[in-house]
C-alpha cells in the first residue's frame, strides 16, 4: 500500500503528503513547488471562509439538516427525502465537537469546500499546464456562488469535495487501485448528496476502458465497490428513516409528485420547451452564477476562446477530461433541476472556470515575452471583479443574522407563548419547528389555494415575508434587502432567500429599516405602527410617502404622525398623495434601539366593490408607498427645504 501513496502519477495532495513524510520540504522539483502553492491556496481559502462564515441559518435546507441532527425522520422533512444520510452523520459528529447546529454545519462546509482545491487542481492539471490549472482553480474559488455557499450550512461544498476526489482518482484509473478508490468515493459522495449523481457519469469511461482491455475482474470489482458503498448507507437509511425499502420507495415517489405540483420547473419535462428554453432558465443557468451579466459576458467570451483553442489544437483528450467530468451535470441541471437555488450550479461552474483560465492564457500567449505578466494581470482583474460581487454578501453573513432569525429572537424575547398562535409562511416552517417549539403555530397556507388567517380579535403573530394583512394593530419587521444584494445580482439565490421578514400582530403590513427603503403598496387601517432601528447616533431623515384614496372617503382624512409618542405632524389630506420628510436629531434617539413610528387616520373605507378590493375583510385607510429611514446630512437637508415638505398632487 505504501507504493500507492508515492506513485509517480499520484494526485497532488498525495505527492505533498509523501514529500512531507520524507522531510523533503526544500525539494526544488517544480511539481513539488506547485504542490506547495496549492497547499498555500487551500490555507488562504480556509481562513478567509472561516472569517466570513455565517452566524445564523438563512435557508430552509439548512434548518432541515439541523433538525435531522436531533431527529432523523424523512416523513417529517428531517431532512427531506432523499435523506443525505452521510451528511447528517458527519454533522452529528461535528455537533458533538462544536455544540450548536450552525457551527456544526457551517464549519464542515468551510473545511471541505476549501479541501476541494486539491482534487479540483488535479483534474485541471490532467487537462492543462500547472499555470492554467492554478488559474482555473482560483476562478472557481472566487466565483460568487462558490464563495458564498462555502460559508453556509449547505451540504453542497462537502458533496462536491467528495465527488471531485472520486473524479480525480477515476482519471488515473489505468492503475486499478485508483479505480477502486474512485468507485469507493463515488459511492460515499452519493450518500452525502444523491442529486450529484450526474457527476458520477464519468465512472462509465474507466469502466468501459476496463471492459475493452478485457480486465473483467477489475471492472467487476469497481462495480461491486460502488454498489456495496451505496447499499451500506442506503439500506440503513431506508430502514431507519422510512421503515423499509418499499416504504422508502413510496416516500420518494410521493415526494417527487409533491415537487411536480409545487414547482412546475422542477423535476418535470412537461413544460420543457416553454420554460427550459426560455429566458429565465438560461439566465439562471449561465448569467447569474457570475454575479453580474458584465462578469458573465467576460468569462463566457474567455471560455469560448479557450474552448476554440483546444479544438483548433486538437487537444481532444484534454477536452474530453474536463467535459466528461462536469458537462453531464450541466445537462442534468438544464433538464431536471430546480434552479431556484444557485448552489445547484456548483458542480458545473468548474467547467467554465477552467476554460476561462485557458482563454486568458491563450490571449496572453500572443504577447510574446509579455505573456506571463499579461496572464497574471488578466487573472488578477478577474479575481478582483469576482470578489466585488461576493464580498457584500459574505460580509452580511458574517455581521448579521438572517431576518427570520432576528424576527424569531424578537418573538422569543417579547411575546409569551401563552395564548398566542404563530401564523407562518410555509418557507419558515423549519425555523418555527426549530426555534419556536413552545408556541402554538399554524401555516398561513396549509394547502394549495387556501389561506388561513387569524380571526378578528385573535391573539396571533404573523411570521411572513410579504403579507400586507389587514385588521391587526401592531407589527414589527426586519429587512436586509440592502444595496449589497441588489448590486450582487445573484438573482433568485438572494432575492428569494434573503428577503424581508415581517412579524405582525396587527393592522399593518410594512416595514424596512436599518438602511435603505422598501417600495410597495401596503395598506393600513385606522392605526399602524412601525419600528425603526437606530444603529448609531447620527441624524436621521425620515420620509413617508403614502397614497390616500380620496374618492372613497367621506371627507378629507385627518392624519397624525408620531415618533416615540412625540407628534411629528397632523394635517388634513385633500389630495391623493402626500410626502412628509423630517430631520430627526441623533441625540433624540437611543442608540441600538427601536424607535416607534405611529401613523393614524380618522377615515377608512370598505374595499369591497372598489378597485382596492382584496381577499381579506377589513377597513382600509391609506397605502404606504415608501418609507425611508436613513442617515441624514443636516445642512444639506435644511438647504433643500426637505423638512416636513408636502407633496404636490
Amino acid at each position: 500500500m505504501v507504493k500507492l501513496w508515492v506513485a509517480k502519477n499520484a494526485p497532488v495532495w498525495i505527492r505533498l503528503s509523501s514529500n512531507m513524510s520524507k522531510n523533503n520540504l526544500m525539494d526544488p522539483n517544480r511539481q513539488n513547488r506547485t504542490a506547495w502553492l496549492v497547499l498555500l491556496i487551500f490555507t488562504a481559502v480556509f481562513f478567509i471562509r472561516l472569517y466570513f462564515r455565517q452566524i445564523s441559518f438563512w435557508d430552509w435546507d439548512e434548518l432541515l439538516y439541523a433538525s435531522a441532527i436531533h431527529n432523523y425522520d424523512l416523513f417529517n422533512n428531517s431532512p427531506h427525502p432523499i435523506g443525505y444520510p452521510l451528511w447528517v452523520c458527519l454533522i452529528r459528529i461535528s455537533y458533538k465537537l462544536f455544540g450548536n447546529e450552525v457551527d456544526a454545519q457551517v464549519l464542515m462546509s468551510v473545511l471541505f469546500g476549501s479541501l476541494a482545491v486539491f482534487p479540483l487542481y488535479d483534474i485541471f492539471r490532467q487537462a492543462a499546464s500547472a499555470k492554467i490549472a492554478i488559474g482555473g482553480l482560483l476562478v472557481y474559488l472566487f466565483n460568487p456562488v462558490v464563495w458564498t455557499t462555502g460559508e453556509t450550512g449547505y451540504n453542497d461544498p462537502t458533496a462536491f469535495f467528495v465527488f471531485a476526489m472520486a473524479l480525480a482518482f477515476l482519471l488515473r484509473s489505468k492503475d486499478n487501485r485508483y479505480f477502486y478508490l474512485g468507485s469507493f468515493l463515488l459511492g460515499l459522495g452519493l450518500g452525502v448528496r444523491p442529486p450529484n449523481l450526474a457527476l458520477g457519469v464519468f465512472f462509465l469511461v474507466p469502466l468501459w476502458g476496463k471492459l475493452r482491455a478485457r480486465d473483467f475482474w477489475a471492472a467487476l470489482t469497481g462495480i461491486t465497490i460502488l454498489g456495496v458503498t451505496c447499499l451500506a448507507w442506503l439500506i440503513p437509511m431506508a430502514i431507519y428513516g422510512a421503515g423499509g425499502l418499499k416504504e422508502y420507495a413510496d416516500l420518494i415517489t410521493t415526494y417527487t409528485d409533491e415537487i411536480k405540483e409545487a414547482d412546475r420547473w422542477g423535476l418535470t419535462m412537461q413544460t420543457f420547451m416553454e420554460f427550459r428554453l426560455g429566458g429565465w432558465v438560461l439566465r439562471e443557468l449561465f448569467l447569474t452564477i457570475w454575479g453580474t451579466p458584465f462578469l458573465a459576458a467576460i468569462c463566457y467570451l474567455l471560455s469560448a476562446v479557450g474552448l476554440l483553442s483546444y479544438i483548433t489544437k486538437k487537444k481532444w483528450r484534454e477536452l474530453l477530461i474536463v467535459l466528461g467530468c462536469f458537462f453531464p451535470f450541466l445537462i442534468f441541471a438544464f433538464l431536471f433541476n430546480s434552479l431556484d437555488y444557485m448552489k445547484y450550479t456548483i458542480p458545473y461552474i468548474p467547467l467554465f472556470a477552467f476554460f476561462t483560465a485557458v482563454g486568458v492564457n491563450e490571449l496572453s500567449s500572443r504577447l510574446g515575452h509579455l505573456r506571463n505578466p499579461a496572464f497574471l494581470t488578466g487573472m488578477t482583474l478577474l479575481l478582483i471583479t469576482e470578489s466585488v460581487q461576493a464580498l457584500p454578501l459574505v460580509s452580511i453573513f458574517r455581521e448579521q443574522k438572517a431576518p427570520v432569525v432576528q424576527a424569531i429572537e424578537y418573538i422569543q424575547k417579547n411575546i409569551s407563548p401563552q395564548n398566542v398562535t404563530i401564523f407562518y409562511d410555509k418557507q419558515y416552517f423549519p425555523f418555527v419547528r426549530q426555534y419556536l417549539k413552545n408556541y402554538t403555530s399554524q401555516s398561513l397556507i396549509p394547502s394549495a389555494g387556501e389561506h388561513t388567517l387569524p380571526q378578528p380579535g385573535m391573539n396571533a403573530v404573523i411570521l411572513s415575508h410579504h403579507y400586507p394583512e389587514l385588521n391587526y394593530t401592531w407589527a414589527l419587521g426586519f429587512s436586509r434587502e440592502s444595496e449589497a444584494f441588489r448590486l450582487l445580482g445573484i438573482a433568485r439565490s438572494t432575492a428569494s432567500h434573503y428577503q424581508t421578514v415581517w412579524i405582525s400582530t396587527a393592522d399593518i403590513a410594512f416595514l424596512d429599516f436599518d438602511r435603505g427603503y422598501f417600495r410597495t403598496f401596503l395598506w393600513t387601517g385606522n392605526k399602524s405602527y412601525c419600528f425603526l432601528k437606530n444603529k448609531n447616533s447620527s441624524d436621521k431623515m425620515l420620509t413617508i410617502k403614502a397614497f390616500v384614496p380620496i374618492e372613497q372617503l367621506k371627507q378629507p382624512p385627518l392624519i397624525s404622525l408620531y415618533l416615540d409618542g412625540r407628534l411629528l405632524a397632523e394635517f388634513r389630506q385633500e389630495t391623493h398623495t402626500f410626502i412628509k420628510t423630517f430631520l430627526i436629531p441623533g441625540q433624540d434617539l437611543e442608540v441600538d434601539a427601536w424607535s416607534s413610528l405611529e401613523i393614524n387616520t380618522d377615515q377608512t373605507f370598505d374595499p369591497a366593490g372598489t378597485p382596492y378590493e382584496n381577499e381579506e375583510n377589513g377597513k382600509l385607510g391609506f397605502s404606504l408607498e415608501q418609507l425611508i429611514w436613513a442617515a441624514a446630512d443636516r445642512d444639506a437637508t435644511t438647504r433643500q427645504g426637505l423638512e416636513n415638505r408636502p407633496a404636490p398632487e
